[in-house]
C-alpha cells in the first residue's frame, strides 16, 4: 500500500491541533518555517501542508501574511472566491 504523502501527514497533525483549540479561534497558526522545522521538512511541504488546511476551509489565507484560523462557528461557511482564483474561473 502506498505511504501517505508527507504534507497530508502534517496537515492531518496540525488539523487536529486547530480543532482541539490549539490555536485561537481568528488567530494565526505558525509561519510555514516553523511548521517546517518543527516536522522536520523543506518549506514547500510545510506550505502544501497549510494550502491543504485552507483547501478544507480551516483556515483563511492572506496574502504576505500567516493565514487565519476560521473560527468553529463559521466553519460551514463558504467563502468567495477571490483574486486569482476567482479570475482564472470568469476565463
Amino acid at each position: 500500500m502506498p505511504r501517505e504523502p508527507e504534507y497530508l501527514a502534517i496537515a492531518r497533525a496540525l488539523r487536529a491541533e486547530l480543532l482541539k483549540g490549539r490555536y485561537d479561534a481568528a488567530g494565526e497558526i505558525p509561519g510555514t518555517t516553523a511548521i517546517a522545522e518543527r516536522f522536520d521538512v523543506n518549506l514547500k511541504t510545510a506550505g502544501r501542508a497549510v494550502q491543504q488546511l485552507v483547501a478544507e476551509r480551516l483556515l483563511i489565507p492572506r496574502r504576505g501574511q500567516r493565514p487565519l484560523v476560521v473560527p468553529p462557528d463559521r466553519r460551514t461557511t463558504v467563502w468567495p472566491m477571490t483574486e486569482r482564483y476567482a479570475r482564472a474561473r470568469v476565463n
